[in-house]
C-alpha cells in the first residue's frame, strides 16, 4: 500500500521547494531607483562647523587669512559641484572664530586643511585650531553667504570677570549660543 501512495501522488521536484523570487513591476522598479537616488543625495545634507584658532604671529595682515579661506572655498566648490559654503569668519586681534555651513564632504576638506596647516607649525596661518561644535543635518542655512569681519576689540573681554574660573563647557556653550544669535540677527537683517 505504501508503494501505491507513492505511485498515486506525484513527487515534488527539488526546485519546487525553493523560494520563488519576487517579481517586480514597473512601479516597484521606479520606486527602488528613486530610493537609491535619494540615498545618494543624502550625502549633501547641510552641516555646520564652528571652530576657533590662534592667528599666527607671523601673519602681517589678517585679511590674508580671509583671502586664503575664500580661495579654498572656491576650489572646493569647483570640486564638489553645487555645494556652496556659507558662514562667518570673525578675525580678532589674536584669535579667529569661524562658522562654516556646507556639506559633509566640504567640511571634511576644511578639517583636513586645518590638520595640514597645523602640521606645518610656524609657517601656518593659524595655530592650535579647536573645534567648538559640529552640527549635523541642520534644517536650513543661518548665513546667506560667506563673509568675514576684522574686529579690533580690546584685549579684555567685556562683562567677564577673569579672576573667577568658569568651566570650559559653559564658556563654549555661551560662545556658540552668541554666534547662533548673531547668525539669526544677520539672517533677519542682512544689511
Amino acid at each position: 500500500m505504501a508503494g501505491c501512495e507513492k505511485a498515486g501522488k506525484p513527487r515534488k521536484k527539488a526546485k519546487d521547494l525553493t523560494v520563488k523570487e519576487d517579481r517586480t513591476n514597473f512601479l516597484q522598479l521606479i520606486l527602488s531607483r528613486r530610493s537609491i537616488q535619494a540615498s545618494e543625495e543624502t550625502k549633501s545634507l547641510l552641516h555646520r562647523l564652528i571652530f576657533l584658532a590662534k592667528i599666527s604671529p607671523d601673519l602681517a595682515d589678517k585679511r590674508n587669512l580671509a583671502e586664503y579661506w575664500e580661495r579654498l572655498f572656491l576650489s572646493l566648490q569647483r570640486y564638489y559641484h553645487g555645494e556652496g559654503v556659507t558662514g562667518l569668519l570673525l578675525l580678532y586681534p589674536t584669535y579667529v572664530v569661524h562658522t562654516v555651513e556646507s556639506s559633509s564632504d566640504v567640511l571634511y576638506s576644511i578639517l583636513r586643511d586645518l590638520r595640514d596647516m597645523h602640521q606645518h607649525g610656524q609657517r601656518a596661518l593659524v595655530l592650535d585650531p579647536k573645534i567648538l561644535v559640529v552640527s549635523h543635518n541642520i534644517p536650513s542655512r543661518l548665513f546667506q553667504q560667506w563673509n568675514y569681519k576684522v574686529l579690533n576689540v580690546p584685549g579684555r573681554h567685556l562683562g567677564y570677570d577673569t579672576s573667577r574660573e568658569e568651566p570650559l563647557e559653559s564658556i563654549i556653550g555661551e560662545c556658540v549660543a552668541m554666534l547662533l544669535k548673531l547668525g539669526m540677527h544677520l539672517w533677519k537683517y542682512p544689511k
